[in-house]
């Protein structure tokens, strides 16, 4: 997912599905909005087949507990990092680093158990 500046989700699927993820970015920060597939709140994403990528996950974790440390992230990670000097003053003329967090949460109505996976991409952009 991608998250605009006011919290909103403004895109839904992989990064390397946008044609240009630093124009995406770019225009975010000034407030704009992007367009293409994955940014339509009506858009449906195919169901993973069995042994594909993206297929049901399979790792035990808590729900509340991760969705916790991934509101800790927005709400204090990410700002304290976005305003630390020495790390500004360190990654000028750098690429740009992103973390996509994928959280995915699924129900097994025969079990009546829900599985998890949640991953941490880092997602470099620029020259």
């Amino acid at each position: 997912m991608i998250i605009d500046t006011n919290g909103k989700i403004v895109f839904k699927g992989h990064p390397a599905n946008r044609p240009d993820l630093e124009a995406d970015f770019d225009a975010l920060l000034k407030g704009e909005t992007i367009t293409g597939a994955g940014t339509e709140s009506e858009d449906k994403p195919e169901e993973p087949k069995q042994g594909e990528e993206g297929q049901a996950p399979t790792k035990e974790l808590e729900p509340a507990q991760c969705l916790k440390e991934i509101d800790n992230f927005h709400k204090e990670v990410g700002p304290a990092l976005q305003k630390n000097e020495k790390i500004k003053e360190n990654s000028k003329g750098m690429v740009r680093a992103f973390c996509v967090m994928v959280y995915e949460e699924k129900y097994d109505p025969n079990t009546g158990k829900s599985s998890i996976d949640w991953k941490n991409y880092r997602v470099l952009v620029g020259k």
